[in-house]
């Protein structure tokens, strides 16, 4: 066994399970997991990190979100003001840095926004 399989199987120790409550889990738990996938994808080869997609119940597309979620710092810094929904995390670390801040000021980001209220008013900021 080289290293990067024995780093591969540590990744899905971590995300054991975890990647079921994506959807209804705690902030935490959501932030967690994406850091858990950012640091696969830093550290392992791209076959092991393909692998270990592949062996979690998640598709590629939502994957794929949860690393770019887990690469955004800024979401680290505000996660008491986040939604426990990954779709949603995803949609707040899509805004400029102007819109986070405007967002967080103005109380639209909060724990309880939605996707649609999240989205609405982007539509009367653009």
């Amino acid at each position: 066994m080289n290293i990067r399989s024995a780093d591969n199987k540590k990744y899905l120790r971590a995300l054991n399970g975890r990647t079921r409550t994506i959807d209804d889990g705690s902030v935490d738990g959501i932030l967690m997991i994406c850091l858990v996938i950012k640091e696969a994808n830093e550290t392992l080869t791209d076959e092991a990190f393909r692998d270990l997609r592949s062996k979690c119940d998640v598709s590629e597309k939502v994957w794929s979100k949860l690393l770019q979620v887990g690469m955004d710092g800024r979401l680290f810094e505000i996660k008491s003001s986040l939604p426990s929904k990954y779709s949603t995390i995803h949609q707040i670390h899509c805004l400029s840095d102007e819109e986070l801040k405007e967002g967080i000021k103005g109380g639209i980001i909060n724990p309880n926004v939605s996707q649609g209220n999240l989205t609405k008013w982007l539509k009367e900021i653009r």
